[in-house]
C-alpha cells in the first residue's frame, strides 16, 4: 500500500506554493524539450527523473502522517538534495562522461550510488514496496550470480561496473524505460490532465447516463460506457475506478443492483480503460519503444480486442438484469441528450483530433499529445462558461505533473531492472526455460505466461509488470513464431487483469470501498464479468485478423465468430440466453466460446454449431414454457 498522499496534510502553506510551482514548472519543461529538444538524450531523461524525485519526496512522506515532523523534514530534505546533486552533476558532466566511459571516477561511482538508492525510497512511497524489492533482488543476483547454480550463474559484475553501466549510460537508469516516460508517456498523462480540467470527464458520464440511462438496468451500462470514455483520458484502472465509481456505483445500487456486483462492473470497466485506444495506458507508449513501431500501430491492433472486452461486459449486464426485478432510473437524474450535446459537443473534438494526427497526417505521438493539449485550450472557448482560463491551464499543468509521478518512479527502477538483465545475460536463460518447460506446446507456454502475468502483476502496478514481461517472457512467444504485437498484447491483457484478479487486485478494493461491499466478492464478481479478457488474447494470438493484420474479410469473419464466442461465453457464465440456462446448455455455450477461439474453420464451424443449437432448442422449448405457463394458470 502506499502512503498517504494528502497533498496539503501538515504541510505548510509556502511548501504547497513550492510543490505547485515546481510541478508546473516540469510540466512547462516537458512542453519545452517536446517542442524544441535543447539538451541530449541522456540529459533531458536525468532532468525529467530529478523533476520527479524531487516533487515524489516533496509530496509523499516517508510514513503516514509524518508530514510536518522534524525528522521527516530532514530525511526528505537528504533525499531531495541527493536527487538535485546527482541530476546536476549528470547534466553537467555529461560530455566527460561520453569520452570517460568505462572509467568511473569516485564521484561518478558516489552520485551514482544515491541516485539508485533515492529512486528505491520514491518508487516506495509512492507504489509500495513490490517493485523495490524485485529491484533489490535483481541487484543482489548481479553480484551473487558466481555462487548460483545452473542457468542462473555467471561470472559476476564489479560494483564500480554496475554503477556505471546503471547511471553513466542509457541502458540502466536513464535507458529508453525512462525516456518513454519522459516523452510519450508524460505527454498524454498531460493531455488527460487538459482534457480533464476542460470538463470534458463530467460530460462523459453524463454524455453516458444519456445514453444508456433510460435502459434497464442503465447505471450499469454508464459504468461501463463512462469508464471507456474516461479511458481515453486516463489510462489508468485505479483512476478510472475513483472517479467513475464516486458516481456510478451508487446509481447502480439505487436501482437495485447488489453492491458487490455494483462494485465489480465498475472496478472491471475501469481496469478495461488501460486498453482502450486511443490512449490505453503507459504501458502501450513503452510496447513503442520495444517494438519498434508507429503508436497508430498498437492502437489500430488493440482496437477490437478492447471492443470486445467491452461489448463482453455489456452482454454479462444484460443477462444479469433479464434476471433481476430493477427500478427505471429517474427521469430527473437522466441528462437530456440535445442540449447536453449542444453545450458540450466540443469535448468530441480533441480525441478526434488525435486520432486523425496519428492516422491521417502521420505525425508521431509526442507532436499529436502537444497539439491536442493546445487544441483544447483553443476549443475551450467555444463555450464561454468552460473556457480554459490561465488558472485552469496552470491547474492542468500541476495535475499533469502530479499524475506522472508515480510513472517516473516506477520507470526508473524498471530501468535498472532491465540494466541487469541485459548485462547478466539472465534475459535469455529465462526465455529458454520458459519455452523448454511448455515442451514444445503453445498453449502451455500462454498459460505459463498468463498465471506469470497476474501473478506478477498483483504485486506490481500494470506498467513495471509489462516491462519485465516484454524483457523476459515476450521473447519466448515471438520464438514461437506468435507475432510481436500479439505476444506484447498478450502479456500486456494479464498484467491489466492483475488488478481486478483476487485475492490482492487493486481496482476491485476501490471499488468495494465505495460500494461498501465485500472486497472478495466484489474481486469475484468482476472477474466474472471479465472472463472476456481471460479469452481474447489467446483467440488474438491464435487469429491475428483480430489485431487488424490481414484482408477485410478475414478481419470481418474474424469478428463476426469472436462477438458469437463471447456472446456465448456471457451467456454462460451468467447461466441465461433466452431464459435461464440448465447445466447442459451452460456447458455447450461455453464450450462454443472456447472452439472459437482457433481461428481454423473447423473449429469455427463447431463453435457456431454449438452457440446455434442452444438457441434453437431455447427458442422452441420457450414456445412450450409458455403453453405449460398458461396451463397452470387456467388450472388455478
Amino acid at each position: 500500500m502506499t502512503n498517504d498522499v494528502s497533498p496539503g496534510k501538515q504541510m505548510p502553506k509556502s511548501v504547497i506554493k513550492f510543490i505547485t510551482i515546481l510541478a508546473i514548472t516540469m510540466s512547462l519543461y516537458q512542453l519545452y524539450i517536446s517542442l524544441f529538444s535543447g539538451l541530449g538524450l541522456m540529459q533531458q531523461r536525468a532532468v525529467h527523473l530529478g523533476f520527479g524525485l524531487v516533487l515524489t519526496f516533496l509530496i509523499y512522506p516517508t510514513k503516514k502522517g509524518w508530514n510536518g515532523t522534524l525528522k521527516e523534514t530532514l530525511i526528505k530534505l537528504v533525499f531531495i538534495g541527493a536527487s538535485v546533486i546527482s541530476t546536476i552533476y549528470i547534466v553537467k558532466q555529461f560530455e566527460r562522461l561520453i569520452v570517460s566511459f568505462g572509467f568511473p571516477t569516485v564521484l561518478d561511482i558516489f552520485f551514482g550510488t544515491i541516485i539508485i538508492i533515492a529512486s528505491l525510497e520514491a518508487s516506495r512511497r509512492i507504489a509500495g514496496w513490490g517493485l523495490p524489492i524485485l529491484t533489490l533482488a535483481a541487484i543482489s543476483y548481479v553480484f551473487l550470480g558466481p555462487y548460483l547454480p545452473g542457468l542462473f550463474e555467471h561470472s559476476g559484475v564489479a560494483f564500480s561496473r554496475f554503477i556505471s553501466s546503471m547511471y553513466l549510460t542509457t541502458e540502466g537508469l536513464y535507458g529508453s524505460i525512462i525516456g518513454v516516460s519522459a516523452t510519450f508517456v508524460f505527454m498524454f498523462i498531460l493531455f488527460g490532465a487538459f482534457l480533464n480540467q476542460s470538463g470534458a470527464g463530467e460530460f462523459y458520464i453524463k454524455f453516458a447516463l444519456a445514453f444508456v440511462g433510460k435502459l434497464k438496468g442503465g447505471p450499469a451500462y454508464v459504468g461501463v460506457l463512462g469508464s471507456a470514455l474516461m479511458g481515453m483520458i486516463s489510462g489508468s484502472g485505479v483512476a478510472n475506478a475513483a472517479t467513475t465509481g464516486v458516481f456510478t456505483i451508487p446509481l447502480m445500487k439505487r436501482v437495485g443492483f447488489k453492491p458487490y456486483f455494483a462494485g465489480g462492473v465498475e472496478a472491471i470497466a475501469s481496469t478495461g480503460g488501460q486498453i482502450m485506444p486511443p490512449v490505453m495506458g503507459a504501458a502501450a507508449f513503452l510496447m513503442v519503444d520495444f517494438l519498434g513501431v508507429p503508436y497508430v500501430s498498437i492502437m489500430k491492433a488493440a482496437l477490437i480486442p478492447a471492443f470486445l472486452f467491452f461489448i463482453t461486459i455489456f452482454f454479462m449486464i444484460y443477462f444479469e438484469t433479464k434476471k433481476l426485478v430493477l427500478e427505471p432510473v429517474q427521469d430527473e437524474d437522466i441528462p437530456r441528450m440535445g442540449p447536453l450535446l449542444k453545450e458540450n459537443f466540443h469535448h468530441f473534438l480533441p480525441p478526434i483530433v488525435l486520432v486523425l494526427l496519428l492516422t491521417v497526417f502521420k505525425f508521431t505521438a509526442l507532436y499529436s499529445a502537444v497539439i491536442t493539449i493546445g487544441f483544447i485550450v483553443a476549443v475551450s472557448w467555444l463555450r464561454k462558461g468552460q473556457r480554459m482560463t490561465p488558472k485552469k491551464i496552470l491547474v492542468a499543468l500541476e495535475e499533469g505533473a502530479r499524475g506522472a509521478l508515480a510513472i517516473v518512479a516506477l520507470c526508473a527502477l524498471a530501468g535498472i531492472v532491465v540494466g541487469i538483465i541485459n548485462l547478466t545475460g539472465v534475459g535469455l536463460e529465462l526465455s529458454s526455460m520458459l519455452i523448454n518447460l511448455a515442451g514444445g506446446s503453445l498453449l502451455l507456454l500462454l498459460i505459463l505466461t498468463m498465471f506469470s502475468s497476474i501473478v506478477l502483476g498483483m504485486g506490481l502496478p500494470t506498467t513495471a509488470c509489462y516491462i519485465i514481461l516484454a524483457i523476459l517472457v515476450a521473447p519466448a512467444l515471438i520464438d514461437f513464431g506468435i507475432q510481436p504485437i500479439a505476444a506484447h498484447l498478450f502479456v500486456l491483457y494479464f498484467g491489466v487483469l492483475a488488478l481486478i484478479t483476487p485475492p490482492i487486485g487493486g481496482c476491485f478494493y476501490i471499488t468495494a470501498g465505495i460500494a461498501n461491499a465485500n472486497p472478495l466478492k466484489t474481486g469475484m464478481v468482476s472477474v466474472k464479468l471479465g472472463l472476456a479478457g481471460f479469452i481474447v488474447p489467446y483467440m488474438f494470438v491464435r487469429n491475428d485478423a483480430l489485431l487488424m493484420m490481414g484482408s477485410p474479410v478475414e478481419v470481418l469473419m474474424a469478428l463476426f465468430t469472436a462477438l458469437i464466442g463471447t456472446f456465448g461465453l456471457a451467456a454462460g457464465a451468467q447461466k441465461y440466453l433466452i431464459y435461464e440456462t440448465n447445466l447442459v446448455s451452460r456447458i455447450l455455450l461455453i464450450g462454443s466460446s472456447l472452439l472459437l477461439i482457433d481461428s481454423s474453420l473447423i473449429t469455427d464451424i463447431f463453435g457456431v454449431g454449438l452457440f446455434s443449437a442452444v438457441l434453437i432448442y431455447q427458442l422452441i422449448n420457450r414456445k412450450r414454457r409458455v403453453i405449460d405457463h398458461q396451463d397452470v394458470k387456467a388450472v388455478f
